[in-house]
């Protein structure tokens, strides 16, 4: 374990005298602990009884914890302010040294290389005057011209230059023709939209003219052909309803003349045959059964329904008496 103590301090690469410093330091602790940890080893509890081991394994075990807490880490933190310390000290020093050094380093090599970097900068002038003129030719990529320009000799660059400008020269001209068409096809394109728009509306018009003119004389023939027919229909009507009622009246006399024979020969057979009150009846059917003429007047209509009501009350009249006999 001593070994071991020495082993970790040798390890940090110190110098001796501090290592020597660090181990006397610490040895103390190391030593103390070692033989406390000698005793504990030699107690084990294994019963409640044993009230003197375990006030033993306390003692030590508080003891152990002195000299870790109140020894080893107050001694290490003491120590470690110190080098923190020292460190900022050292730090310090350096950077005053340091401050000294850097500028006259600086403006010495400056003095050095005088030469070389007043070539640099004249180098990068000339490639910033380069990319200057490129940049007038359209939008390029400064990068890549920059490695394009970069070394290239005053003739070379003077012929990358004129084929710049000829490609931009080309191209505007290409984009302006372009440009140029579009415009002129965009007007011959609008004049011949007014051009269409002006021939359908005089198109429209003459259509919805024609469509008045044909409609009107489409409603003129079917007025005409409505008034011919409706002539036709009148004149067809009277002719029909002069026909029909011509028939009307001669089957309502050969109905009537038949009837009335009818009614005679009836009559007159059952009068010969029947007694008083069958004759009665007979009569009554008869009178019910007379068939009225068709007539076609108003106030024909209204004899003829006032007749046909006082037969019907002459029937039953009759029918009425002939049962009180």
């Amino acid at each position: 374990m001593e070994n071991a103590l020495v082993t970790a301090v040798s390890q940090a690469g110190l110098a001796e005298a501090r290592s020597e410093q660090l181990l006397k330091s610490f040895g103390g602790f190391f030593a103390d602990a070692k033989k406390i940890a000698s005793e504990a080893k030699v107690i084990i509890v294994t019963e409640e009884s044993q009230t003197g081991e375990m006030k033993k394994a306390r003692e030590l075990r508080l003891q152990l914890r002195d000299i870790r807490t109140k020894g080893v880490e107050a001694t290490r933190v003491q120590l470690k302010e110190q080098s923190v310390r020292e460190g900022k000290a050292i730090d310090g020093i350096a950077n005053v040294i340091k401050a000294l050094i850097i500028p006259v380093e600086e403006h010495l090599e400056k003095q050095e290389k005088f030469a070389e970097l007043l070539a640099e900068a004249r180098k990068e002038q000339k490639i910033q005057e380069r990319l200057l003129q490129l940049a007038k030719y359209g939008d390029n990529d400064q990068y890549s011209d920059r490695s394009i320009v970069a070394n290239l000799s005053d003739e070379s660059f003077s012929n990358y230059l004129e084929t710049i400008k000829s490609s931009y020269k080309a191209k505007k001209e290409a984009e302006e023709k372009v440009e140029s068409d579009r415009i002129a096809e965009e007007k011959a394109e609008a004049i011949e939209n007014e051009r269409i728009r002006i021939e359908n509306v005089k198109l429209r018009k003459e259509a919805e003219e024609r469509e008045r003119r044909e409609e009107a004389q489409t409603k003129l023939a079917e007025a005409e052909i409505a008034k011919e027919r409706a002539k036709t229909e009148a004149m067809e009507k009277v002719i029909s309803d002069a026909k029909e009622k011509k028939e009307q009246e001669e089957r309502d006399a050969r109905i009537k003349i038949e009837t009335e024979q009818k009614a005679k020969d009836d009559a007159e057979k059952a009068k010969a045959l029947a007694p008083d009150k069958e004759k009665l009846q007979e009569l009554a059917t008869t009178v019910s059964g007379i068939q009225m003429p068709m007539v076609t007047g108003r106030q024909s209509r209204l004899i003829i329904t006032e007749v046909d009501k006082k037969l019907q009350e002459v029937a039953e009249y009759i029918i009425s008496e002939t049962k009180k006999l």
